[in-house]
C-alpha cells in the first residue's frame, strides 16, 4: 500500500510540474517524457547526496558533500537496496583523505578516484579502502574529473591561466598524473568581468566518447572531442537563467555570494542515448531544473522541475535524482523517453 501511494504521490509531482511533456521547437522528435522508475531509501542517518555511481555489482557509490561542514563530508558504499556496506576514506588533508569532495569517478578495475582541491587525487579500492594517493604536477585547483580510460588519461576541470594564452578550462593527465596538455579556452566575459570567485568548471561525459564541460555561470556548453580536438559550443535555452552579460562590472565579495545564492546555475551535466541532460539548481532550496539537448544544440525539454537533484546514472542509462524528506533520503530512478510526432 505504501509502495502504491509514494507511486501515487509521485506521478502527481512529475504532472504537475510539466515534467511528462516538453515540446521541442523544431526536427521530427518533439516530445519528451521522463517516466518514473523505481524509489529506493537510502539508510544515510545525516547529510545529503550529491552524486550516484552505480557499479556493475548494482551497489551505490554515494558522495556526500556540504561546503559549510567539511567534516561531514563522506564517501559511502550502499547496496542496491540502500542498505549501508561501508564508509570509504574521510576528512582531511593528507593521503587517504579529503578536503572537499567535489567528484568521484569510478573505474573498471573497481578503483575510486577521489579528485580534491589540494591538488591531490586519491585512490580506494572499493573492498578494501586506500591504495595511493596522485599529486598533480600542474597547479590546477580541480572542479571536476573525466576518466579516459581506453587512452590511459585522465582530465581534470579547473581554470588555469596559460603563458601568453587565455586560461584554459580542461587539462589532460597520463594515469600517473603527469600533466600533458590543457584545451577549451574560459569564456571571456567572466574574465572581463572578473567574476572568477562564481566560476566553476563543471565536466560530463558526452556521446561517443566526447566531454561535456560547463564554466557556470557562463550557461553555455562545450562538446570536446579528445580524438582530434575539436570543441564545439552550445547555448542553453532556459528562460530562466541571467546572462552573464547582464551582470555588472567587478562583482564584490557580497555580489558574489548574492549571486550564487540567487541565481539559477548548472548544477551538472550528463548525456543518455546521445542527448545532453543538464540539471539547474533554483534559488529555492531542494528545486531543481533538466534541460534536454540534442548534440547540435537543439532544445528537446526545457526548465522543467524535477523531483529532486539529478545526481548520477545507472548502468542502463536511467536518471536517478535525490530527494531528501521528513522520513529519509530517496532516491529516484527515471527513464528520459522520446515520442515521435509532427509540428
Amino acid at each position: 500500500m505504501m509502495h502504491r501511494r509514494a507511486i501515487a504521490i509521485l506521478g502527481a509531482i512529475l504532472i504537475t510540474s510539466g515534467l511528462i511533456q516538453g515540446v521541442r521547437k523544431e526536427g521530427a522528435w518533439n516530445k519528451a517524457e521522463l517516466l518514473f522508475i523505481k524509489r529506493i531509501q537510502v539508510m544515510k542517518t545525516s547529510g545529503s547526496i550529491n552524486q550516484v555511481i552505480v557499479t556493475s555489482r548494482g551497489q551505490l557509490l554515494v558522495r556526500d558533500f556540504n561546503v559549510e561542514k567539511l567534516d561531514a563530508q563522506v564517501i559511502e558504499l550502499y547496496s542496491g537496496e540502500g542498505r549501508l556496506i561501508r564508509k570509504i576514506g574521510g576528512y582531511g588533508k593528507g593521503p587517504g583523505k579529503y578536503h572537499r569532495l567535489i567528484d568521484m569517478q569510478f573505474s573498471s578495475d573497481e578503483l575510486v578516484w577521489v579528485p580534491d582541491i589540494t591538488r591531490r587525487i586519491n585512490l580506494f579500492k572499493i573492498s578494501n579502502g586506500f591504495l595511493k594517493s596522485i599529486l598533480l604536477a600542474e597547479p590546477v585547483f580541480p572542479n571536476g574529473m573525466q576518466l579516459d580510460e581506453n587512452n590511459c588519461f585522465f582530465y581534470i576541470g579547473g581554470r588555469l591561466a596559460m603563458p601568453g594564452q587565455q586560461p584554459k578550462l580542461l587539462h589532460r593527465y597520463d594515469l600517473s598524473g603527469r600533466y600533458v596538455t590543457s584545451f577549451v579556452t574560459a569564456d571571456q566575459e567572466i574574465e572581463r568581468k572578473r567574476i572568477q570567485g562564481l566560476d566553476f568548471t563543471l565536466l560530463g561525459k558526452g556521446p561517443n566518447g566526447k566531454l561535456l564541460i560547463a564554466q557556470a555561470p557562463v550557461h553555455k556548453i562545450h562538446i570536446f572531442n579528445p580524438a582530434d580536438s575539436h570543441d564545439v559550443l552550445i547555448h542553453l535555452k532556459s528562460k530562466k537563467i541571467k546572462p552573464v552579460l547582464e551582470l555588472t562590472e567587478k562583482q564584490t565579495a557580497k555580489d558574489i555570494d548574492r549571486l550564487f545564492r540567487d541565481s539559477y546555475l548548472i548544477d551538472s551535466i550528463h548525456s543518455v542515448a546521445g542527448y545532453i541532460i543538464v540539471s539547474i539548481r533554483t534559488p529555492v532550496a531542494g528545486k531543481f531544473l533538466v534541460e534536454v539537448l540534442r548534440e547540435d544544440g537543439v532544445e528537446i525539454l526545457s526548465d522543467c522541475e524535477t523531483p529532486g537533484r539529478l545526481v548520477g546514472l545507472d548502468q542502463g542509462d536511467d536518471l536517478i535524482f535525490y530527494a531528501k524528506e521528513k522520513n529519509g533520503h530517496f532516491l529516484i530512478k527515471s527513464r528520459l523517453t522520446r515520442k515521435m510526432g509532427t509540428q
